[in-house]
């Protein structure tokens, strides 16, 4: 009689106990963009030993390197393991950027503006001198685009955080009534021209395409909720209109 295996069944050839291996784990995104704080600018990197180091950093790595306390072993106590090197603290690449403008006092206001052709008055380092406790208080604001035309904001308005890049409409050529403006707005819209079929800009006023044109445009704008139609310069192709209620802020703008 045979004897009895008590290790199970016979193993395949050319298997070698101990080397299966568990599938490596995928990378988790928001570990794997994780840069070292000294990728900061040298200016910022200055301003975070200011704020950070001192009693500060000695109690973070009091309280995130501490040696761990020693583990009962039957009888016994295992051999307390030494606190391990600092490491350099680590930040999300995605992070990189907004650490910098808020260490710097950059872009304080979080007022956006990529486009080259949007500016403002005041422009955006004004902006973040004046922004205060999350709130940048500022008086009549003015946004131009170079091909679009201008707008204010009639009286005092908070544009903190205020996307300059959405004010506008490129691909409809004016602004865009969408956007939840804050305060009364003067607009002030340019380029708006009566074209024939081929694209040519008419201004003769005894071209009825031109009156019927002119018609189009207050047509247009008093059907805007909320927006009053002041007047449209044919020659100049330049229409203005107010979106809100705006009472005081002519008799403001006249001279003394």
């Amino acid at each position: 009689m045979e004897p009895v295996s008590l290790d199970g069944p016979p193993r395949p050839e050319g298997h070698r106990p101990g080397t299966h291996r568990l599938p490596a784990r995928p990378a988790n995104p928001r570990t794997s963009q994780l840069i070292p704080l000294v990728a900061l600018v040298p200016e910022a990197l200055d301003k975070v030993t200011t704020v950070v180091g001192g009693p500060v950093w000695t109690n973070f790595l009091a309280n995130v390197y501490a040696p761990p306390r020693p583990k009962r072993v039957g009888k016994q106590y295992n051999q307390v393991q030494p606190c391990p090197a600092p490491r350099a603290p680590l930040i999300p690449l995605a992070a990189k950027q907004t650490l910098e403008d808020m260490l710097l006092n950059r872009n304080a206001s979080r007022v956006n503006c990529k486009n080259l052709k949007i500016s403002s008055i005041p422009n955006i380092d004004e902006l973040n001198r004046i922004t205060k406790g999350g709130t940048c208080m500022v008086n009549n604001f003015i946004v131009t685009h170079e091909d679009l035309g201008n707008m204010t904001f009639c009286g005092n308005a908070d544009v903190y955080g205020i996307d300059l890049d959405n004010l506008w409409d490129a691909d409809k050529g004016t602004v865009n009534f969408d956007f939840n403006f804050p305060v009364p707005t003067r607009v002030v819209n340019k380029n708006i021209w009566p074209k024939d079929r081929t694209g040519r800009i008419l201004t003769d006023n005894r071209d009825t395409r031109v009156f019927n044109y002119w018609t189009s445009v207050q047509r247009a704008c008093e059907l805007k909720k909320g927006c009053t139609y002041i007047g449209y310069d044919h020659i100049h192709g330049v229409a203005q209109f107010n979106i809100g209620e705006i009472q005081d802020f002519d008799r403001e703008q006249e001279p003394a």
